[in-house]
This record gives structure tokens, sequence and C-alpha cells, in this order.
């Protein structure tokens, strides 16, 4: 939720209004909304999403360090190394200028 609260603050802020849901107990997610125009056809709507969550991780289902980030034969294993963040970042108003 305090991640859904911070994004909504930066949507707020850019003046985009915006949602926060809470999904489950204590985890929620930050809707914001443009209308860059009138649509003939709402399936030429623009989509952007990303996840802000962090899950759990048991290290005993893990063949390598879950928090090493083990380069192997030129891959990068760990855990949320090939997460969402940068999505997140790169959709968000106040980093894009």
């Amino acid at each position: 939720m305090a991640v859904a609260k911070y994004i909504s603050g930066i949507l707020q802020k850019e003046g985009i209004p915006n949602e926060v849901v809470e999904i489950t107990p204590g985890r929620g997610v930050a809707i914001g909304r443009l209308q860059a125009g009138p649509l003939q056809d709402a399936a030429n709507a623009l989509l952007l999403v990303a996840h802000q969550d962090t899950v759990g991780v048991d290290p005993t289902k893990w063949s390598l360090d879950p928090f090493g980030a083990v380069i192997r034969e030129g891959y990068l294993y760990g855990r949320g190394s090939i997460d969402d963040k940068a999505m997140l970042a790169a959709t968000s108003p106040s980093w894009s200028r």
C-alpha cells in the first residue's frame, strides 16, 4: 500500500486523476487515467502497466543464492533480476521528463 500511495501522490502532483485500490488487505494498486483525446474505438486505447510488489523467497528452492546476483553463462540469477520495476519507473510521469 505504501508504494501505491506514493505513486498516487506523484500522479496527483502531475494533475493525473487516480485512485488507490486495495486488492487484498495491505496490498494495493495505483490507477491513473489520462484522456488524450476522443477515441472512436476504445480498442485503440493505450494501457501502461507495471507491478510494484515484492514477494517472499524460499532459498531452499533455489540452486543459487537468490540474494547473490550470480552471473552464470551470461545470465544474471537472483531474486528480482528480471522484475518489473524499470517499467514502473519508465512510465512514471515525474521521471519521464
